[in-house]
């Protein structure tokens, strides 16, 4: 049976694909970046199927970013190797190599009404969907909920969300409904004569099974023609709370990645 969970699963892939030509041909700014990252440190982490025993692991991302006249969309493709399985060698989804997508949508108050919906610091309201599919486990999530913009001095862009989400995978009484917070900060900055840029996303993700906190900040300095190329460092915070553990003994894990990127 088609449960009501798929349907909204479903309902989200299919708003994307009836939007996005429409959508891409409208982008009045685009950015696209690749990057491969390396870290040693990464310990196994069972919940998102990242980390293995050799502690070793690389990642290609590829990233696109547009923004059009009702908004903007985001997408992101992980790809991770490493010499040993990722995430638990229990899991029979789990190999050497897995991947993890991201596509998040905003769909802007002000560019939509043509109003400008700033009140005190905040600088706009936005309508936010968020699909997520990835290799580990067979996972997927759908979500929709509420974005708000403000104004910081020093960043350019500070965005707080919340989203109500739904779940599945190959473990589904692991998964259902659930809340999703979530902050993304971006700030470009000047020192020792590069330009610099930070950015990173703050999740606190409440669902039946446990809480979890996952927090990945980078900073790149740039260089090149156009600053196209950038050298930095990716960090990522994983906690989760209660009886849940990230690899059957710890609940939480420290990874740092150095990483090459290319923007275009």
């Amino acid at each position: 049976m088609f449960s009501a969970h798929k349907a909204v699963f479903a309902g989200l892939i299919g708003l994307g694909i009836a939007t996005l030509p429409g959508l891409a041909a409208a982008e009045n700014y685009s950015e696209s970046a690749v990057s491969l990252g390396y870290s040693w440190n990464d310990k196994p982490d069972w919940v998102t199927g990242t980390g293995s025993t050799s502690k070793e692991r690389a990642t290609l991302r590829l990233e696109h970013y547009g923004s059009n006249v009702i908004g903007d969309n985001y997408f992101s493709l992980d790809i991770y190797n490493s010499d040993a399985r990722l995430g638990s060698p229990d899991n029979g989804s789990g190999s050497k190599n897995e991947n993890f997508f991201t596509w998040n949508a905003h769909y802007s108050g002000s560019k939509i009404t043509g109003s400008k919906l700033e009140f005190g610091p905040i600088s706009d309201v936005a309508l936010m969907s968020r699909v997520i599919s990835s290799s580990y486990d067979k996972y997927r999530q759908g979500a929709l909920g509420l974005s708000l913009y403000w104004k910081v001095p020093g960043l350019s862009t500070l965005e707080t969300s919340v989203l109500r989400f739904r779940d599945d995978g190959d473990t589904p009484d692991t998964y259902g409904w659930g809340t999703l917070w979530r902050t993304y900060y971006y700030a470009p900055f000047q020192a020792f004569g590069l330009n610099w840029m930070t950015d990173g996303y703050l999740h606190f993700k409440q669902d039946k099974a446990k809480n979890r906190l996952y927090f990945e900040p980078q900073i790149y300095a740039s260089f090149g023609p156009k600053d196209a190329l950038a050298l930095g460092l990716r960090l990522e915070f994983d906690k989760v709370t209660g009886k849940a553990t990230l690899d059957g003994q710890h609940d939480s894990r420290f990874t740092t990645s150095v990483v090459g990127k290319w923007t275009f």
